[in-house]
């Protein structure tokens, strides 16, 4: 946990359960009062594993559930105005 976060209140313990990371995420969306959907990946992490997207990969999935956009492993290989082209393409 990077010093930032501790810093800044922004500490919490790995969830255990999907219900405590449902909480985690709550917080997020509170806290920075975000306004985009949000997908939560199952506690064991199944998304994560299928896409690969360590360390980092911006992902877009349309409407229908398919992914639009995979970008290369960040943060090196991101390409956000691809990312945003994408994003505005899918969204007409």
């Amino acid at each position: 946990m990077s010093q930032h976060n501790v810093d800044a209140g922004i500490c919490f313990l790995q969830p255990k359960t999907f219900d405590e990371r449902i909480g985690v995420a709550r917080s997020f969306v509170e806290a920075m009062d975000f306004q985009l959907p949000l997908l939560l990946d199952t506690i064991d992490n199944a998304t994560a594993e299928k896409y690969s997207a360590l360390p980092d990969r911006l992902v877009l999935i349309d409407k229908s559930g398919a992914v639009a956009y995979q970008g290369a492993m960040g943060p090196h290989g991101f390409d956000p105005d691809a990312w945003l082209a994408c994003i505005r393409k899918t969204i007409r």
